[in-house]
């Protein structure tokens, strides 16, 4: 059986992005990355081309390590982007009800696996395993 390539998600393409653009202001060349990380150059070109398949959480902070970040702060600026762009698009869109007016019928609660709807219940009121 042939295996599938794991597809990048448009947040993994956005850290990814991020990450290229600090490469390229710190001046660096693969080769000092990939001496300072451990990682092999062609890992590097992969995550920095957007290819599959994303980086891990660890390639993520050892890259942004080497340009004086962390993966906390990369992946905050990309959710951050993501939003404005979310606004954006929505705006555009009809009016979308929010996370806190979704209701969630009380059937699904019912599952042998969630049992009680408040364990499941954030302060915000999300809903969640």
């Amino acid at each position: 059986m042939a295996r599938t390539k794991k597809t990048l998600l448009p947040m993994d393409a956005a850290i990814a992005e991020y990450l290229r653009v600090g490469i390229e202001d710190s001046g660096l060349v693969y080769r000092q990355i990939a001496a300072a990380t451990g990682m092999s150059t062609n890992r590097i070109g992969t995550i920095l081309r957007k290819e599959p398949p994303p980086a891990t959480v660890g390639e993520i902070g050892m890259l942004a390590s080497v340009i004086g970040t962390t993966a906390a702060e990369l992946v905050e600026r990309a959710e951050a982007a993501m939003e404005d762009r979310s606004a954006t698009v929505h705006s555009l869109d009809a009016r979308r009800p929010t996370i806190e007016e979704q209701e969630v019928p009380a059937a699904a609660f019912k599952s042998s696996k969630i049992r009680n709807r408040a364990k499941y219940q954030d302060d915000s009121g999300f809903e969640g395993a």
